[in-house]
């Protein structure tokens, strides 16, 4: 290679023409435009065209050439050719399939340009290019279904919650992106899959600074948490909702209300005051006082739900999971069903 030649080189957005302006160390330094430069390994160039440009002028010119030849070159009708044989194919032999008597510096660029562009079609390997087999691209090209669907759900999905709702009917994706902006707006920058959240929220919002508050914001605008969402109790797993299966318990056990466990004594004949408050749902302690001979008998009442809870039951094992009822100013967060405890 010479300083000031023409290559291709393979980059970040792609195959790209540039010029080599030196090389040093073991690394080429590339000039993408007429102030911008680049350092790369050798590996990176995938065409040497050994073209020597008089100045920028002739430099874009070729450019321009390359890439208006890349966008004309139609890779599949070769590519259905090449893919019985499964053989390896020189950039040379690939041009002379498509211009059998005109191959020049522009051609070679703009074919490099194209397979690089239909990977999907044609691995690049020692230096040739290897046709894809029929399964291998069709399932290629299911990834880039799903991958183009995927993107158009997420663009979906951030104009709707730029407007404050959710998309009418939401796709799986769409759902798990949401699933996705919960979890960040939770778990902040502790979350494992943070840099999707941030280019979700900034497409939203752009310019944001605060972007774990502002990925709340958006989402109770769209009715997806409270104002008030209580994300500690998110962030530290603590349920709010019962499982179905404990629910359906909960009405079973209803139903029979069969005591589990020792008999007890059945004191319904007492008259027994709880002493709750006024505005309490859990009313669970209680008092009776009865005349006896030599004088009276305070009787304190505990409710003890666990006589009809079945152990190792669906109630059982959520209560172990909860531990106890969490009291808070606003709600409380109950260790067994409320349709179990209320009735």
């Amino acid at each position: 290679m010479i300083p000031g030649e023409i290559l291709i080189a393979n980059l970040n957005v792609g195959a790209t023409i540039v010029r080599l302006q030196e090389e040093k160390k073991g690394r080429l330094s590339i000039l993408l435009d007429k102030n911008k430069l680049a350092r790369i390994p050798p590996d990176r160039i995938l065409l040497a065209t050994g073209v020597l440009p008089h100045g920028p002028a002739t430099f874009e010119d070729f450019r321009a050439r390359a890439e208006a030849a890349a966008k004309n070159i139609d890779l599949s009708e070769v590519w259905e050719i090449l893919s019985e044989d499964q053989e390896a194919i020189s950039l040379e032999a690939l041009a002379e399939l498509i211009w059998p008597s005109t191959i020049n510096d522009i051609n070679l660029s703009a074919l490099v340009i194209q397979l690089e562009l239909r990977s999907d079609l044609f691995e690049r390997t020692a230096g040739k290019y290897q046709p894809r087999t029929r399964e291998t691209v069709e399932k290629i090209h299911l990834q880039q279904q799903r991958e183009a669907e995927n993107t158009r759900d997420a663009k979906e999905l951030v104009i709707s919650l730029r407007n404050s709702h959710l998309p009418g009917i939401m796709t799986k994706h769409q759902e798990s992106l949401v699933n996705l902006l919960k979890g960040y707006a939770v778990h902040g920058e502790d979350l494992p899959r943070r840099s999707k959240a941030h280019e979700l929220v900034e497409a939203a919002i752009p310019g944001t600074r605060d972007l774990q508050r502002t990925c709340f914001e958006i989402l109770a605008r769209a009715d997806i948490f409270d104002q008030n969402e209580f994300l500690e109790l998110t962030k530290l797993g603590i349920p709010r909702e019962f499982p179905v299966k404990a629910l359906e318990e909960a009405q079973l056990i209803k139903r029979l209300a069969i005591p589990i466990g020792d008999p007890r004594e059945d004191l319904s004949n007492l008259e027994i005051i709880t002493i709750d408050d006024e505005g309490t749902v859990d009313r669970d302690d209680a008092i009776s006082l009865e005349n006896t001979i030599s004088g009276y008998r305070l009787g304190v009442h505990i409710t003890d739900a666990g006589t009809l809870v079945p152990k190792s039951g669906e109630i059982d094992i959520e209560a172990d999971h909860r531990m106890a009822s969490l009291y808070l100013p606003e709600r409380t967060i109950p260790m067994l069903p409320d349709s179990f405890t209320h009735s």
